[in-house]
């Protein structure tokens, strides 16, 4: 609907050029004839009110299209808008031996990409815990599938990897997403963490989207595009002003 209304603006705006452009060069036309004539005065007349509907038409087509962009964002506003990489955080994440887990990680739905990990799982009667912060190397991480270790370089035998896995993929639209319920704790057999044993399973929990503030509000280049808009208006005015003091002088 937003891409719509901008199409539509930009549509219009075309055409009230279109129908502009004509006059002004018919005017500019009548303005050569009298020059021809010999008549001075009336030919400066003539291009000065040529330019006077030129500045005319350009402030006012101005103040339409920052309206038409105002109202779309408006309209754009009530439905929730969030930034490409979203914070995650576990929710009533818990183990079979009694252990829990808690953090938080960004994910950029856009990319594929995991960043800022800071997960950790308390002791249990099967595993005491650890601190992830770091992507699997040899596990592929997706949007529905995140696997985690305590460091993703060196020798990997006998660290952890937590398999978060999901009901449903991430995306930019955050929510809450529960656990698949085949999620586990595992200590890596080798050196690249291709194989594992498990240490206990997930029992329950989800993962959501971190509250962040001003999360609806209109894009950066939206924001941006408006601001240039009512700066130019202003310029004109100002400039509509100035030309109209130094006529008067």
């Amino acid at each position: 609907m937003e891409n719509e209304a901008k199409g539509s603006a930009g549509a219009s705006l075309e055409r009230r050029l279109a129908e502009l452009l004509p006059a002004a060069a018919a005017g500019i036309a009548a303005a050569a004839l009298l020059l021809s004539a010999g008549n001075m005065e009336r030919a400066l007349r003539q291009l000065q009110g040529v330019a006077r509907s030129l500045r005319e038409a350009t402030e006012s087509a101005m103040r339409w299209v920052v309206a038409i962009l105002l109202a779309v964002e408006l309209m754009g506003a009530g439905s929730p808008s969030f930034a490409a990489v979203l914070q995650w955080s576990l929710e009533g994440v818990q183990f079979s031996d009694g252990g829990a887990a808690t953090g938080t990680f960004a994910f950029d739905a856009d990319t594929g990409t995991f960043s800022a990990i800071a997960v950790t799982t308390t002791a249990g009667s099967a595993f005491a815990g650890a601190t992830y912060d770091a992507i699997s190397p040899t596990f592929a991480s997706t949007a529905q599938s995140p696997y985690f270790v305590t460091e993703a370089q060196g020798d990997l035998a006998g660290t952890p990897l937590l398999d978060l896995s999901l009901l449903g993929p991430m995306t930019d639209q955050g929510g809450a997403i529960p656990l698949s319920g085949i999620n586990a704790e595992y200590a890596c057999v080798d050196s690249t963490c291709e194989y594992a044993n498990l240490l206990r399973t997930i029992v329950a929990g989800e993962v959501a989207v971190v509250p962040t503030a001003g999360a609806n509000v209109p894009e950066p280049a939206s924001v941006a595009l408006l601001s240039t808009g009512l700066l130019g208006l202003r310029l004109f005015r100002r400039r509509r002003k100035d030309e109209q003091a130094v006529a008067i002088g």
